[in-house]
């Protein structure tokens, strides 16, 4: 699913090449709070550096944690997928029960359309504690439209129907679900689900005034009375 929500704020990272990869090094923003010295990152590949990464990432404290944090998400926010993914994975390493920081990992794979490698992390920070209601709403939309993308339309189904018990007023949530249900065949509750939202939420003077009308025979399609 590609996603296109909110914005992160953070120290910019140095322009330092870490692991091999021509991203900048989140180490470095570690550094006013370690002795200085020179740069320690494994150069054996991605793997090799996030390891190194991690290792640097248990000395953090909160600050530290939640500064690099909002580097990776302006990073994704700027148009650099890609890098926020390798800083975030990190992160996930060293902070495995971070709610926050599987949701932003999640959101980064969404980005780059690595939908299945998205799932687990989504469903980490759901099974999580700490997630706000906010990131606990695009939690839900982005697990439920990727399981949709993937296929997986009962699936999609029941993590969307979850998503609109627990936050009703959701046009999109609704939206999703709607179409998630058109792929499992159940064509009169998906078409119910876009009557009802079409007619509370349009401003087209044309459809507001048969708003009591479409509310109607969303109830019963067949119905012609």
């Amino acid at each position: 699913m590609g996603r296109a929500l909110g914005e992160g704020a953070g120290a910019a990272a140095q322009n330092r090449s870490c692991a091999g990869l021509n991203t900048p090094c989140p180490c470095d923003a570690l550094r006013p709070a370690r002795k200085t010295g020179a740069h320690r990152c494994a150069q054996g590949g991605p793997t090799a550096g996030r390891t190194q990464l991690t290792r640097d990432y248990v000395r953090m404290n909160d600050d530290d944690r939640d500064a690099l944090l909002a580097t990776a998400v302006r990073l994704r926010t700027d148009g650099r997928p890609e890098e926020a993914r390798q800083q975030l994975l990190a992160l996930c390493e060293a902070f495995p029960a971070d709610a926050e920081v599987a949701y932003q990992t999640a959101w980064a794979h969404d980005v780059l359309g690595l939908e299945a490698e998205a799932v687990p992390f989504y469903e980490r920070c759901l099974g999580g504690t700490g997630l706000s209601e906010e990131d606990r709403r695009g939690a839900l939309l982005g697990l439920g439209s990727t399981h949709r993308v993937l296929g997986q339309y009962e699936r999609a189904v029941e993590v969307l129907r979850g998503g609109v018990e627990r936050f009703p007023d959701d046009g999109a949530m609704r939206t999703f679900l709607a179409m998630a249900l058109f792929n499992t065949g159940e064509h009169h509750e998906s078409t119910q689900l876009l009557l009802r939202l079409l007619a509370t939420t349009s401003e087209d003077p044309q459809v507001r005034q048969y708003r009591r009308a479409i509310e109607h025979y969303a109830q019963d399609l067949h119905a012609t009375m």
